[in-house]
Parts: structure tokens; C-alpha cells; sequence
């Protein structure tokens, strides 16, 4: 869990840091770091995912038992948008080739993935869940 809490933490502190480079690209003259349309989303992109983070992190400290379920709604948002992603990339490919071969390529591969880090989370319940008192 250590080592998770020090990725939650980097993440979320990355993400405050994009909120404030987006905050500076609004009010400043822009620098081409941003597209100025995309300035607003991208700064509540970033606050949201700190947010996210930092309740994560939270909920790890203090061990609660909706912390570990919410990892499984993490786990699950995390494979749904990788495939949609995998999907539009292979939408790019020439007309000729057929982009669902791909598509389904990757979310066997993601759901691969999604299966071995399901194991290891399933293994992290003892963390959360606190034994009974025998009284």
C-alpha cells in the first residue's frame, strides 16, 4: 500500500500542478501550451482527477471498506475508457483494413490486464476490512 499511496500522491499533486498551468494559460497570453478552447476543460479535467486522487488517498489512510469497492468502479472506468480510446485510434486506419480486429486485440489485452490487477486489489480487502472483535 505503500507504494500505491506514493503513485496517488505524485498523481495528484501532477494534476493540481496542469490545474494551475491551465489557470495560467486563461489569464495570461498564451504561450501555444493549450489550445485556448480547451483551457476550461482542462483545468476542471485536472481539479476533478486531483480530487479523485486526494479522496483516494484519503480513503487509503483511513482504511475504509468503500475505499476498496470504489477501487473495483476505478478499476472498471479505467478498462471502458481504454477500449473506447483503442476503438478511436483504430477508427484512424485506412477504410481497407478493418479497425474491429484491433479493437478486440486490445480489449482482450486490456481486460488481460484488468484481470491481473483485479487479483491483486481483491487481495488488499484484508487492508480495508478490519476483523470483527470477538466480544
Amino acid at each position: 500500500m505503500r507504494l500505491l499511496r506514493a503513485f496517488l500522491t505524485l498523481f495528484c499533486v501532477w494534476s493540481f500542478v496542469d490545474c494551475i498551468i491551465a489557470i495560467h494559460a486563461i489569464y495570461s497570453p498564451h504561450s501555444e501550451a493549450y489550445f485556448p478552447s480547451r483551457d476550461r476543460r482542462v483545468m476542471a479535467g485536472c481539479l476533478v482527477a486531483g480530487l479523485v486522487y486526494a479522496a483516494a488517498l484519503y480513503g487509503i489512510h483511513k482504511r475504509t471498506a468503500m475505499t476498496w469497492k470504489l477501487g473495483w468502479v476505478f478499476l472498471a472506468a479505467n478498462y471502458v475508457g481504454f477500449v473506447f480510446q483503442v476503438h478511436s485510434s483504430m477508427l484512424k486506419v485506412p477504410q481497407a483494413d478493418n479497425p474491429w480486429v484491433p479493437t478486440a486485440a486490445g480489449a482482450i489485452a486490456g481486460a488481460a490486464v484488468v484481470v491481473y490487477w483485479g487479483y491483486w486489489w481483491n487481495r488488499q480487502r484484508s487492508y480495508f476490512v478490519e476483523p470483527a472483535s470477538r466480544e
